[in-house]
């Protein structure tokens, strides 16, 4: 009976630990799109489908495909999964632009943090983890056709990591309830 009642407790402990684990999870990425920094950020969508979890927008950001960002990549000879930082300025339209690139995380201004992914073959990218957006199912057409016209509005952490609050084209929201 003895062994019964320790098989619980470990049964009890892990399941704790997972609850507490999601949990923190979720709160670090509510507080980052409830208190972040917003800013949009320009895009070029395209529309892949996702069988399990139905379709989505890759979205592929200017600030990463910024001849800086390339450089930097080859020039300082970055591997798969090193961080580069993204310092970023707003314009009057609140749209996001790229000041500088480095390998150091910055103090004091407005940054996102990427990492660097030398997967493909033909060309080096950076994952800002802001790169699919699930839209629902049979919607995916609308938004590829925008393709090149879309901003993405962004909050970003104080630790570089971003959260995607919604896509927008010429300043208007695109709402996926209502329709």
């Amino acid at each position: 009976m003895k062994n019964k009642k320790i098989n619980v407790k470990i049964l009890f402990g892990i399941l704790l630990l997972l609850v507490v684990f999601f949990g923190a999870f979720i709160i670090y990425n509510e507080n980052i799109l409830n208190s972040g920094e917003t800013i949009y950020l320009k895009t070029t969508p395209v529309d892949p489908r996702d069988l399990l979890r139905g379709d989505y927008v890759i979205l592929s950001y200017e600030i990463a495909d910024d001849s800086r960002t390339r450089n930097l990549i080859i020039d300082e000879n970055l591997s798969n999964f090193d961080s580069i930082y993204f310092i970023l300025e707003k314009d009057e339209n609140e749209v996001g632009y790229l000041k500088e690139v480095r390998t150091t995380k910055p103090e004091g201004v407005l940054y996102l943090k990427g990492l660097v992914d030398l997967s493909s073959e033909t060309r080096t990218s950076v994952e800002l983890g802001i790169g699919k957006y699930f839209i629902p199912e049979g919607r995916g057409y609308e938004v590829e056709r925008l393709r090149g016209e879309l901003e993405v509005l962004v909050s970003i952490g104080n630790y570089g990591a971003a959260r995607i609050k919604h896509i927008s084209h010429n300043n208007t929201i695109i709402d996926f309830k209502n329709k």
